[in-house]
């Protein structure tokens, strides 16, 4: 009879890559904001705002602070970005 395996601290975790990169598409929610089919609609500001600040705290190197400095700079330049194409 094959010993019963515990989910101790020993154990092995199944794998988390997807939830550690965003899911398959990458960003901080997972959401493609990159490729759009026909019937889709586009990203909303929030989805925007939080994939341009998850990718400013990547290119500052991941700190443990100054996550409202991020989301306020990715705020900045998704706003700057749509007035510039309504234009």
């Amino acid at each position: 009879m094959a010993a019963k395996q515990s989910r101790g601290a020993g154990a092995s975790k199944p794998d988390s890559t997807s939830a550690s990169t965003g899911g398959p598409t990458g960003g901080a929610t997972g959401v493609d904001t990159t490729s759009q089919a026909k019937n889709e609609r586009p990203p909303s500001l929030y989805v925007q705002i939080a994939d341009r600040a998850y990718y400013i705290w990547l290119e500052k190197g991941m700190p443990e602070v100054g996550a409202m400095d991020f989301w306020f700079q990715a705020e900045a330049e998704v706003l700057a970005e749509r007035q510039a194409r309504s234009v």
